[in-house]
């Protein structure tokens, strides 16, 4: 039996025993842990006031989708990583952002080609040794009901060397039980991939509809620490086009991390602030053979994925 510790943006859902952790306490250690990777970025205010400019009159008429891509392509050329990663990410999404009443999303595989795929090739699948694809099945495996969704590989002498970032797609129409066994699966695949390949840490993130929110684990005192990063909400029309705007910052986070994962692979476990961890694997609620309570804490037993099907 294996614990993670789930740190949550919202920590005040009072899952855990306070005389184990307050939610202070929880914020607390969320904080020390996104300190530690120098998580708040902050993008580059001119190059930011482009973007927002080229989107706006993208969605005003004033100019082409080819044009206002252009102008993104021609910003990225004259930048470095990771601001680079994160204007062709905003310019990949130009294409799928259309002036028109479209029908709600119903098709995983379309969320993922038209929205997933784009953004995560460039804010991780940076260089010529780095490869982001939607692959359900890994290479490594046959079993396509252990899969992550997408993925974003590093390659070492032509050859696959180990995962960096990796995540789960569901529709929004998705019943709370799947979405909750694919959460479930995503930390099952991070804490894998730390063990196998020897990580400090990786990125996941779970996609649920148009809305993708990030998660970081590590382990820190021999403990697994599934980290919420931020949440980035995809534009689906054209209207839409100014509010990738918005999340320059929570991106350019991300492509830096990923950037300071990549240098810094090898594992190196520290300590938590102040209070013991020990007690984390306390009972907790069985639903159908996943114990979770909640959002905040989940306990899986790494031994027995086969009980749960295909979802």
């Amino acid at each position: 039996m294996s614990s993670i510790l789930v740190l949550q943006h919202r920590c005040s859902y009072g899952d855990i025993p306070a005389e184990y952790f307050t939610s202070s306490h929880l914020q607390q250690i969320r904080s020390h842990v996104l300190d530690e990777l120098s998580w708040h970025q902050t993008f580059d205010i001119s190059d930011s006031a482009l973007i927002r400019k080229t989107l706006k009159d993208f969605r005003d008429d004033l100019i082409d989708g080819l044009e206002s891509r252009i102008t993104l392509l021609q910003l990225a050329k004259s930048k470095e990583e990771p601001s680079r990663n994160v204007t062709l990410a905003i310019e990949s999404l130009i294409p799928a952002l259309k002036d028109l009443d479209l029908p709600k999303i119903s098709s995983e595989s379309n969320i993922i080609a038209a929205y997933v795929h784009p953004i995560m090739q460039h804010l991780f699948g940076h260089n010529l040794s780095h490869v982001g694809h939607c692959a359900n099945i890994p290479p490594e495996s046959d079993e396509t009901s252990k899969r992550p969704d997408h993925a974003t590989d590093l390659y070492k002498e032509y050859q696959r060397a180990c995962p960096f970032c990796f995540g789960k797609v569901k529709r929004q129409q998705s019943t709370e039980t799947a979405k909750i066994k694919h959460f479930y699966r995503l930390a099952l695949f991070a804490k894998a991939e730390l063990d196998k390949h020897s990580l400090n840490g990786v990125i996941c993130f779970q996609t649920i509809g148009m809305s993708t929110t990030f998660y970081y684990m590590t382990r820190k005192s021999n403990v697994l620490v599934f980290v919420e990063l931020t949440t980035f909400v995809f534009p689906n029309k054209k209207q839409n086009a100014i509010e990738l705007w918005t999340y320059l910052d929570e991106l350019i986070s991300l492509a830096a991390l990923h950037l300071l994962l990549e240098t810094n692979s090898t594992t190196n476990s520290t300590s938590l602030p102040s209070r013991t961890v020990s007690t984390i694997s306390q009972p907790m609620p069985t639903n159908g053979g996943l114990e979770y309570s909640n959002t905040t804490h989940y306990r899986t037993n790494l031994e027995s994925d086969d009980q749960f099907p295909a979802v």
